[in-house]
C-alpha cells in the first residue's frame, strides 16, 4: 500500500511539472507566439529608476508630466546631446511567430497616453503590443517582455512591400509603410491604414510631384518604412499647419536611396508628399565624422572599390557613405529640443565590393582586411573585382560598426516648409549613441543596431529599440540637462585616428 501511495504521489508531481511546462513553453499566445529570449546584452546595476508621482495611473508607471509653464521657449532650449541621455530601464521586444514566419522588429511606435505599442511583421501584419505593469530595471535579461495583443494583415497583396514603419493614429487605427529593393522597381501603394478592431485596410497611392521613374523610387526610399510623430501639437499648429506626423526615415538602403535621414509632409490623401528633409546622392550627402577611408595601398586596387557618389572627407568633415537610419523622433522636453535620427554606420575602410564576401560587414565596411584582401576571403563567396588579389590592402586596421544620434533644430523643417532653404541644406550634429552598460554584438552575421526612437510626452522618456537577430530591447532614457556630464567617448581605434591625422597633414601641403 505504501509503495502504491508513493507511485501515486510521484505521478502527481510529474503531472504538475508537465502542466507548468506546457503553459510556459508550448501553448501559443493569443494572435501569435513568442519564442524564449536568449539575451546577449547586460546592463549596469546602478541604473537609476524614474520615480513615479504619487497619483500616477497604473498604466503610466514612472510618470513625469511637466507643467506647461515649465517649458522654455524653443530659442532658449538646448539642442539634445548624447551626454544628456541616461538609461533607466526598458522592456524586451518579443520574437513573434505568425504561420511559419518568426520575426522581431525594431520598428515600433507608442500610442500616447497609453500602455500600447505597435510593430510590423514580415509575414504582412501589424501587431499591437502591451506593456507589462512595470518597466524593467537592472540587467536587460530580467526586463519583462511586451505582450502580444491584436494583429491584422497589412500590405499583403503588394509585391515586395512589407509592413515595416508603423504609427498609431488612434487606439484602433495604425499607419504602416515599407520600401523596396532597387531590383524590383517603384510601387505606388507603399502605405496603408489598418484598423486593428475591424480589419479594414485602406491603401494609398502615393507618387512624387514629378511622377518620374527616378523621383518616384527616391521618394519611396526616403519616406517609406518610417514615420515621425510631432509630439508638440502647439508647435505644429504654429509652424506646420497642425499636421500630426511626418513621413520618413531615409538612410542608404540601395542605389537611389538618400545619403542621410529624410522627412516629408503628407496630409493623408493621394497627393504627393512635400519633402522637408532629404539628401539625394546627386545633390548633397549628409555630413558625418571623417573616419572612413578607401583602399589605396595596393597599386592594383580596382576602381570598383570607390563609387562616384562617395565623397572624400574635407578636413574634419565627412559625408554619409552607406549608413542606415533606424528612425526619427521629435523631442519635446522643457529644456531640450531637437529632431533626432539614429544612425548605424562604419568607421574604417569602405569598399563597394564589400557586400557579403568574407571579411566584410554591413554598410560596405571591410571589417577584416587581412581576410578580405587575401585568398582567405574567397570561401564560398564571390570575389568581386578580385579583391582577394590586392594583398597590400590587407595591412589596414579592422573596421568597426558605429552608432550615433544625428540631431538638428526643428526650425530647419520650418525654413524648408516656408521655402527659405533646400531639404539637403539642414546641418546635422552628431553624438555617439550611449551604450549605458549594454553589450553590443559586433559579429558580421548578427550586428546590433539602433532602430526606431520614440519620444514619450507623458513619461518624458526617449525610447530606443536596440537589437539584432538574437535579441532586442526597448530601452528607456531620461534626459538630464547637465553640461558637466562627460561626453560619450567615440568608438574609434587609435590607428584610424592616426591615419586621419596623416591624411589631413598631407592635404595641407
Amino acid at each position: 500500500m505504501r509503495l502504491l501511495n508513493l507511485k501515486n504521489i510521484s505521478l502527481s508531481i510529474i503531472l504538475i511539472i508537465f502542466t507548468v511546462l506546457l503553459f510556459k513553453y508550448l501553448l501559443p499566445a493569443a494572435n501569435g507566439t513568442t519564442e524564449t529570449e536568449q539575451p546577449s546584452i547586460t546592463a549596469n546595476e546602478d541604473m537609476a529608476l524614474v520615480k513615479p508621482e504619487a497619483d500616477s495611473p497604473p498604466l503610466l508607471n514612472n510618470l513625469y508630466l511637466p507643467k506647461p509653464e515649465t517649458f522654455k521657449p524653443y530659442p532658449e532650449r538646448k539642442l539634445l546631446k548624447g551626454k544628456y541621455l541616461q538609461a533607466v530601464g526598458g522592456f524586451t521586444i518579443p520574437r513573434i511567430k505568425i504561420g511559419k514566419t518568426y520575426h522581431r522588429s525594431i520598428q515600433l511606435d507608442f500610442l500616447p497616453g497609453s500602455n500600447k505599442w505597435v510593430t510590423g511583421h514580415s509575414a504582412g501584419y501589424v501587431i499591437e503590443l502591451i506593456e507589462p505593469e512595470q518597466i524593467g530595471i537592472g540587467a536587460p535579461e530580467t526586463w519583462p517582455t511586451l505582450k502580444v495583443a491584436r494583429k491584422q494583415p497589412a500590405l499583403q497583396d503588394i509585391r515586395k512591400i512589407t509592413a515595416s514603419g508603423v504609427l498609431w493614429l488612434n487606439e484602433d487605427e495604425v499607419l504602416t509603410s515599407g520600401r523596396k529593393s532597387y531590383r524590383s522597381g517603384f510601387e505606388p501603394k507603399w502605405l496603408a491604414k489598418v484598423n486593428l478592431a475591424t480589419g479594414t485596410e485602406i491603401q494609398y497611392t502615393i507618387t512624387s510631384e514629378s511622377n518620374t521613374k527616378n523621383d518616384n523610387f527616391h521618394m519611396l526610399q526616403a519616406l517609406g518604412g518610417g514615420f515621425m510623430r510631432l509630439t508638440d501639437k502647439e508647435w505644429s499648429k504654429k509652424y506646420l499647419n497642425g499636421i500630426g506626423f511626418l513621413l520618413g526615415k531615409g538612410g542608404y538602403d540601395v542605389l537611389g536611396s538618400p545619403l542621410g535621414p529624410a522627412l516629408g509632409y503628407w496630409e493623408m490623401d493621394n497627393k504627393p508628399p512635400r519633402i522637408l528633409l532629404d539628401y539625394p546622392h546627386n545633390k548633397q550627402p549628409a555630413t558625418r565624422d571623417p573616419y572612413y577611408f578607401y583602399p589605396e595601398k595596393d597599386p592594383n586596387t580596382s576602381h570598383l572599390a570607390h563609387i562616384p557618389m562617395w565623397k572624400h572627407p574635407q578636413g574634419d568633415t565627412g559625408y554619409w557613405q552607406a549608413g542606415s537610419v533606424g528612425g526619427l523622433t521629435f523631442i519635446n522636453h522643457p529644456e531640450v529640443k531637437g529632431v533626432l535620427a539614429t544612425h548605424n554606420f562604419g568607421r574604417g575602410l569602405h569598399d563597394y565590393r564589400a557586400q557579403g564576401d568574407l571579411g566584410s560587414i554591413r554598410y560596405f565596411l571591410v571589417q577584416r582586411p587581412e581576410i578580405f584582401y587575401t585568398e582567405r576571403g574567397l570561401g564560398r563567396r564571390n570575389d568581386r573585382g578580385n579583391h582577394s588579389k590586392e594583398i597590400a590592402n590587407s595591412i589596414y586596421p579592422e573596421g568597426i560598426l558605429a552608432h550615433a544620434g544625428r540631431v538638428f533644430d526643428p526650425d530647419a523643417l520650418v525654413e524648408v516648409y516656408n521655402n527659405k532653404k533646400k531639404p539637403w541644406e539642414t546641418q546635422l550634429s552628431q553624438f555617439e549613441w550611449p551604450d549605458s552598460g549594454l553589450k553590443w554584438d559586433v559579429s558580421s552575421k548578427n550586428p546590433t543596431v539602433v532602430g526606431s526612437v520614440t519620444w514619450d510626452n507623458q513619461r518624458q522618456l526617449l525610447w530606443a529599440a536596440i537589437g539584432d537577430r538574437k535579441q532586442a530591447k526597448l530601452v528607456a532614457y531620461k534626459i538630464i540637462v547637465d553640461d558637466d556630464r562627460p561626453n560619450i567617448p567615440m568608438n574609434l581605434p587609435d590607428q584610424w585616428l592616426e591615419y586621419h591625422n596623416e591624411r589631413n597633414a598631407q592635404n595641407l601641403k
